[in-house]
């Protein structure tokens, strides 16, 4: 799979997981972190690949876990 594909399926993944969820860490939260991320990415020349998804799921797993849902 390639690195854009990969990144934009994660994306729907954790869009449709945390869209309009009430405890702050919903979609919208997400996407800034998301493109903070990509600006870190980009200004210290890292794989990106890895920070957004590090940061996609680490957002996720946070907010599933402290949900007291846990990740399914």
């Amino acid at each position: 799979m390639n690195k854009i594909l990969m990144i934009e399926k994660t994306k729907k993944f954790v869009k449709n997981k945390l869209y309009g969820e009430g405890s702050g860490h919903d979609w919208f939260h997400i996407e800034r972190v998301y493109n903070l991320a990509k600006y870190l990415a980009e200004k210290e020349i890292a794989e990106k690949r890895h920070k957004f998804m590090e940061e996609f799921l680490n957002e996720f797993y946070d907010e599933w876990s402290f949900s007291g849902q846990g990740v399914k």
